[in-house]
């Protein structure tokens, strides 16, 4: 009506649609650079003040935690991984080299994915993940996953037994980077995360696990792995483990000290005769001990050979 007839002043408010499904729940309102982004499962789109452009992309975020800033870049989460964006350019995948555990993660784990940040990580939380070997087989299940990634290295850390449904990152006192979490299950308390502390005073193992290495100039040639050199910077007693063509993870001989230690390559019978024979080769480090250990490099010494694989099944 006319306001001079007895009506109200009423402002008329613009609406408009951004990018996706219809009807799809907003998981993430932010700011990034000059902009605000906005995120669903599947669309993402970004205001500018004025004008709203819906990015021609098929991703979105899909956890209304699953999204965090650290180092004047933006961090999100969707079904097909990690995607980063400083605000001036369309979000762009960085977990390329983790993939496998998106994959093997389920839709409620990664719906409820949870992101954090400490230093110059950005950690995601996956819920259970199962992971395959080539072949379609089941190789383990990981439960309470979390991934990292270091900004600054540009590398990925896998982190298992993080039952966590919120994080918090603040500045105290005594602590200018404190980080504590709240673990989804009822007898869990308020932890700090990466304290090197645990409740109940249990330790916390550390494994790190190299993907398949091929060792010989080309994938059909045998060779024969001599010995596993372990650069440590910090603690020792790490124990090494080794497959050979996909077959179970056993032990070798000794322990990491800090430096360098030369660990001989044996057979699964503990032998130290001839090398055992192999064309790809996996190596495990583990650490059950409540010692902090930092490992720096990892080499394999190797012997070449012009022996070929007529006929081989791996995972045996």
């Amino acid at each position: 009506e006319n306001p001079s007839t007895g009506g109200l002043n009423v402002k008329d408010y613009d609406t408009f649609k951004i990018s996706g499904p219809d009807n799809e729940e907003i998981k993430m309102l932010t700011n990034i650079g000059n902009i605000m982004l906005i995120g669903t499962n599947n669309g993402l789109s970004a205001w500018n003040g004025s004008v709203l452009q819906n990015l021609d992309v098929e991703f979105g975020c899909i956890s209304r935690k699953g999204y965090i800033k650290n180092a004047g870049s933006l961090f999100l989460i969707h079904y097909s991984g990690i995607y980063k964006t400083s605000g001036s350019a369309v979000p762009e995948r960085i977990s390329d080299k983790i993939q496998k555990y998106f994959d093997g993660a389920t839709k409620v784990g990664l719906e409820s994915s949870v992101a954090m940040k400490k230093g110059r990580s950005v950690f995601f939380t996956l819920g259970t993940v199962t992971l395959y070997n080539p072949d379609g087989s089941v190789d383990k299940t990981l439960s309470n996953t979390t991934v990292e990634y270091n900004i600054i290295q540009d590398n990925w850390y896998v982190h298992t037994g993080v039952d966590a449904v919120d994080f918090v990152t603040w500045v105290e006192s005594t602590n200018i980077d404190r980080c504590v979490l709240a673990g989804g299950s009822l007898d869990t308390a308020v932890l700090e995360f990466l304290s090197g502390l645990t409740d109940n005073t249990r330790s916390v193992p550390m494994r790190a696990d190299t993907p398949n290495l091929m060792l010989g100039t080309t994938f059909e040639k045998v060779s024969k792995p001599i010995e596993v050199v372990i650069e440590s910077e910090r603690g020792s007693g790490l124990k090494c483990f080794i497959s050979l063509d996909y077959s179970q993870w056993y032990e070798i001989e000794g322990e990491t000290v800090k430096g360098c230690t030369i660990l001989k390559v044996t057979g699964k019978d503990g032998g130290r005769g001839n090398p055992p024979r192999c064309r790809n080769m996996r190596i495990s480090l583990r650490d059950n001990s409540k010692r902090i250990c930092k490992v720096n490099k990892v080499a394999i010494n190797y012997l070449l050979s012009s022996e070929e694989e007529e006929s081989k099944t791996d995972y045996e």
